[in-house]
């Protein structure tokens, strides 16, 4: 029998302040992954996840603001402390996680580019005259 737990994630800042509209990215031990937009309490309810390790990553305002490794048999609520002050320098999240989250915008790119391309890349242009060139 599996066993698994309601988990919630709380996201507060360095004053304890529960922090709205956080990113929390959770792989179960499972491999599940599952995302969820923090609420005006700063809760990300991750609903039923199996008993265990399990990771987190944590986005805020366009930037990573980290990594935990909670383990679900130990509490349910885990609380993750975030410095929103500024001071760390923006990052940019792993290239496959944009890909997953962007992907209309990168087909997009992608066919733009073949449309690019198709301009750029003409057959070029031959001076003969029409009665010059040969017929099969």
């Amino acid at each position: 029998m599996l066993r698994a737990y309601n988990a919630v994630v709380l996201v507060v800042d360095n004053a304890n302040n529960p922090v709205a509209g956080a990113e929390v990215v959770a792989t179960l031990s499972n491999t599940t992954l599952r995302t969820i937009t923090t609420d005006d309490q700063g809760k990300a309810h991750l609903g039923h996840i199996p008993f265990g390790p399990y990771t987190i990553q944590i986005n805020y305002q366009g930037r990573q603001m980290g990594n935990w490794n909670p383990d679900a048999s130990a509490t349910p609520t885990f609380t993750a402390k975030l410095d929103t002050s500024g001071s760390q320098p923006p990052t940019l999240s792993d290239p496959m996680t944009m890909l997953r989250e962007h992907w209309q915008l990168a087909a997009v790119g992608f066919f733009a580019g073949f449309v690019a391309m198709g301009t750029a890349v003409r057959r070029p242009r031959t001076k003969a005259k029409p009665s010059e060139i040969a017929s099969d």
